[in-house]
Order: structure tokens, then C-alpha cells, then sequence
């Protein structure tokens, strides 16, 4: 019995001697509202007395860093008329509040200098920090936002997510459908109160008995009123969002087999897709056509169609890789062409008979 409690003492000693060698973590920096007590200490010999004497104790607490730290994760590009493209950008909190966390209101600047402008912005938690929207996923962010400022979890990811406006029809440098057309845009934590207000920095100097608010932040991206200088309480940074080019295409008919057009006549369609981009290849580029009203398919060759060549006959609602069997029945073609070459184009064709 004796040994077993003893055992069971070591076990326990053993244990606390664990969880005192364990240092809690704590915010970054020493946390703000504490005090630093410094005495000195004077040993000396006068006529061959040793004497120690000390100094009055000098105190000061520990001031509130703001410091938020604002950095783009990469750049996008756009196709024109298509929703929900985002940049992504991580806000760190360098702070040092006691309470392990602080408040930052993110807003957003438009560069002056751009071809376009993205519309409906939003600003999104990137729940699942992989740097893309995912509608139902990702949370519309409600200002102001709370961020961890314990060492190893102090920041968050954060989208900015916009809408391409669809093309002018222009070819020109504010056209969407125009590839490397580009807009810039800054992301801003400003440092706020629990409720949303700004925070405001200490302007009076260093008072050694009070706790203050001292602004610690870097120069960022934003250049609006005011510029995001140092030490103003926020910082930013900027993402670009770039255009990719549209596929041009282009539809012509042929006069029918007497040079004009009457029943009987085989009429061909040449449908011309053309990949303006000068940086990018188009891929899984689908091209679908009704056969018109008042004609019937007559024929879909393996040369009209650089890739795989489907039919259907129920407008649509399903696709076989195999002609049917009464090729009259046909209302819809299509064909997938893998890939389409910078600045390359590829011509899909097929004929049908005028009724």
C-alpha cells in the first residue's frame, strides 16, 4: 500500500512539474497595461565601510501597439460579364492587446488609374483560406472585424470579390473583352473600437503612468484621402485584376446550290471562333448551333469539326457522339474543340437543306 501512494505522489509531482514548465502564450510582444519596475543597485567602499544603496524604483506601463499588416495573396483575371472573381488578402494583427485581439474596419480603394472598374465589391472571409469566392461557403464580412493577436493564429484571410462589367463591343483599352486591360485595388484594415469607431492614437506624448495607443503601422497602397502613410492606424495592400480576352465569333451562310436561295438548296454554315488572347491558350471551347427553322441537317463532316463532333434531337436536351440514325431528325450540333492557340482560330461547318 505504502509503495502504490508513493507512486501515486511521484505521479502527481511529476505532473505539476509539467504544467509549470509549460509558458502560456501570449500576445505579441509584451501585452499592454502591464508595469516595468526598474531599481539599481550601488555597492561601494568609503574609509573601509562597504555600504549598498539603491535607487528610487523607475515604472512604466506598457503602451497599446496598433499595428495591422495588410498583404495581397495574389493577383486574377477577369472574362468579361461574369460574377464573383475575387483577390485574395491576409490581415495580420501585430498588436499587443491584453485581451488577445482587436478590431479592424477593412474597406477597399479604387486605383485612379485603371482601363475598367469591377462592380457589386464585396468583401468575404475566406473561410476556407484557398483564395477563391465560394458562394454559401465564404462570409459577407460585417465591420468591424475581430482578429486573434496570439502568436501563431493573429491573422485571417479575406477576399475582395467584384463583378466584370460585359464587353462595350469596343476594341480599344477600356473594352472588358480586350485581354490585359487592368484594375487595381487596395485593401484597408483600419483600426477600430469594438463597436466600429476608429481608434485614436495618443498625440500628447509618452505619459510613463498611463497605458496609450500608439499607431505602429507601415506606409501602405492606398493613395486616397488621407494616403496610407506610417503610423496612421491602418495599412493597406494591392491586388490587380486583369482581363482575359473573349473569343471572337463569327457566322456566315452560303448561297445555296443555284446561287440564291430556294427550297432544295444546300446552304453551309461556317462558324468561325477566333482566340484573341495574346497570353493564353482557350481550352474546352464548346460550340453549339440550332439547325434553323424551315431547313433539315444534311451533313456534319469530321473535317467541319477540329475535335469531337455530337448531335441531338431534342433541341438539346440530350447529345450522342454518333449521327442518328435518320440524320434528318437532327436539331442541334455541337462540337469540343481541346484547345485553341494563341491568337489561333478553328472553323466549325455543316450543311443543311433549305425545305
Amino acid at each position: 500500500m505504502k509503495t502504490r501512494r508513493t507512486n501515486f505522489l511521484a505521479i502527481l509531482i511529476a505532473a505539476a512539474l509539467v504544467l509549470l514548465s509549460i509558458s502560456p502564450v501570449w500576445a505579441l510582444g509584451t501585452a499592454d497595461d502591464q508595469t516595468i519596475t526598474n531599481t539599481a543597485s550601488v555597492a561601494f567602499t568609503i574609509n573601509g565601510t562597504t555600504t549598498t544603496t539603491t535607487s528610487p524604483p523607475e515604472t512604466f506601463e506598457i503602451d497599446t501597439k496598433v499595428r495591422p499588416v495588410v498583404s495581397s495573396d495574389g493577383d486574377n483575371s477577369v472574362v468579361a460579364g461574369v460574377a464573383d472573381f475575387a483577390l485574395p488578402f491576409t490581415v495580420t494583427n501585430e498588436g499587443n492587446n491584453a485581451a488577445g485581439s482587436s478590431y479592424f474596419n477593412l474597406t477597399y480603394e479604387v486605383s485612379a488609374q485603371n482601363n475598367f472598374t469591377m462592380t457589386n465589391i464585396r468583401i468575404y472571409l475566406d473561410v476556407n483560406n484557398n483564395g477563391t469566392y465560394e458562394a454559401g461557403t465564404d462570409t459577407l464580412v460585417t465591420n468591424p472585424v475581430q482578429i486573434s493577436n496570439v502568436s501563431g493564429s493573429n491573422n485571417d484571410q479575406f477576399l475582395l470579390v467584384g463583378d466584370t462589367p460585359v464587353s462595350n463591343g469596343a476594341t480599344d483599352t477600356t473594352d472588358t473583352a480586350v485581354a490585359n486591360n487592368t484594375v487595381t485595388y487596395s485593401l484597408i484594415a483600419t483600426a477600430s473600437a469594438a463597436a466600429g469607431a476608429a481608434r485614436v492614437a495618443d498625440s500628447d506624448g509618452n505619459d510613463a503612468t498611463l497605458t496609450e495607443i500608439v499607431f505602429a503601422d507601415d506606409s501602405g497602397t492606398a493613395v486616397g484621402a488621407p494616403a496610407d502613410v506610417a503610423n496612421d492606424g491602418f495599412h493597406s495592400d494591392s491586388g490587380i485584376f486583369t482581363t482575359l480576352a473573349t473569343l471572337g465569333v463569327a457566322k456566315s451562310a452560303s448561297d445555296g446550290t443555284s446561287g440564291y436561295h430556294i427550297p432544295g438548296d444546300v446552304v453551309t454554315y461556317d462558324i468561325t471562333v477566333t482566340n484573341g488572347d495574346p497570353s493564353f491558350a482557350a481550352t474546352n471551347v464548346i460550340v453549339t448551333d440550332s439547325i434553323p427553322a424551315n431547313t433539315t441537317y444534311d451533313a456534319f463532316l469530321i473535317g467541319d469539326c477540329n475535335g469531337t463532333r455530337e448531335w441531338s434531337i431534342n433541341s438539346g436536351g440530350t447529345w450522342s457522339t454518333s449521327e442518328p440514325a435518320t440524320p434528318a431528325n437532327t436539331t442541334d450540333i455541337r462540337c469540343t474543340i481541346a484547345t485553341i492557340p494563341i491568337t489561333g482560330s478553328e472553323t466549325v461547318s455543316f450543311t443543311v437543306t433549305i425545305d
